[in-house]
């Protein structure tokens, strides 16, 4: 593997390593909400109408949690760099979803993180997950592009740069 193509796959694990990170502090704010308690939690979700903000903040959590210990045991930079790419979907189209029906409060993204976190105002915090939003959604489309130029550029006969040393089925 070329110098260049190490660089780029380092860059890549460098960018799934700090959206896990994202992803279990997001996941540490709802559950330390949903031990905390509060009014919140009992109102329905403005989207998922049906469930209650305590029961989807469970379900993400556990969703993120799943996310970043599959994370940590994928091999395949591709795969792993396709799952941040999954999430960050499933988190914008809930956004895009509160926005179609009008809802003008913030993302109970963090559960009640704004109620006990002193420091943090909820604007403040709603504004820093869309960044962490946009920066999983990009940052995964860009790595995915980046290593499928890579792989389409490299000699024919070598293994990819993207396979961290893993032979798939296919490859002998």
């Amino acid at each position: 593997m070329t110098d260049r193509a190490n660089v780029v796959v380092s860059g890549c694990r460098a960018f799934v390593l700090t959206s896990s990170c994202i992803l279990v502090v997001t996941a540490v704010l709802k559950i330390i909400s949903l031990f905390i308690g509060g009014r919140q939690l009992a109102v329905h979700d403005p989207l998922l109408v049906p469930l209650s903000n305590f029961q989807v903040l469970l379900l993400v959590a556990t969703i993120e949690t799943v996310t970043v210990i599959t994370l940590y045991r994928l091999r395949d930079i591709g795969t792993r760099l396709s799952l941040v790419l999954w999430i960050s979907l499933v988190f914008l189209c809930y956004r895009i979803g509160l926005a179609i029906i009008g809802y003008k409060g913030g993302c109970f993204c963090a559960g009640t993180a704004e109620s006990w976190l002193l420091f943090v105002q909820k604007s403040h915090l709603d504004t820093v997950l869309k960044a962490a939003l946009g920066y999983m959604l990009v940052g995964s489309c860009v790595c995915l592009v980046v290593l499928r130029w890579r792989r389409r550029a490299a000699p024919t006969g070598r293994q990819s740069p993207d396979r961290e040393g893993v032979a798939s089925i296919g490859d002998t």
